[in-house]
């Protein structure tokens, strides 16, 4: 952890844990919320899952768009690891993977 010198990098670094936070545990309105859902059992670790939920917890707070973000536990699919569920206000949920290429597996999106 970096060495805080001033008040105001305390301040900063303090509104960006809230935040942090906030996205990752705003679960009072969950089914008004965008639901982002990672799989970090073991295979999904290996795999890169803290990176990816990372990835969404900070773009999330980039962006100023309140979602919920958490982890899970295994989905049985050990050889397509890192996978994600999103799942939007009335919709159903859409899964997706990393490939080993970078590119999603090209998974449908829900119907409306």
């Amino acid at each position: 952890m970096a060495k805080i010198n001033t008040p105001e990098e305390l301040r900063l670094m303090r509104e960006k844990l809230r935040a942090d936070l906030e996205i990752r545990e705003n679960s009072n309105t969950p089914d008004e919320l965008p639901q982002i859902r990672v799989s970090m059992d073991e295979c999904g670790i290996a795999a890169g899952a803290k990176a990816v939920l990372a990835t969404f917890v900070e773009e999330l707070a980039a962006r100023r768009i309140r979602g919920i973000v958490t982890q899970t536990g295994c989905a049985g699919h050990c050889k397509d690891e890192p996978t994600v569920e999103i799942t939007l206000p009335g919709r159903r949920p859409s899964a997706s993977r990393s490939s080993s290429s970078g590119k999603s597996s090209g998974a449908k999106r829900p119907k409306a």
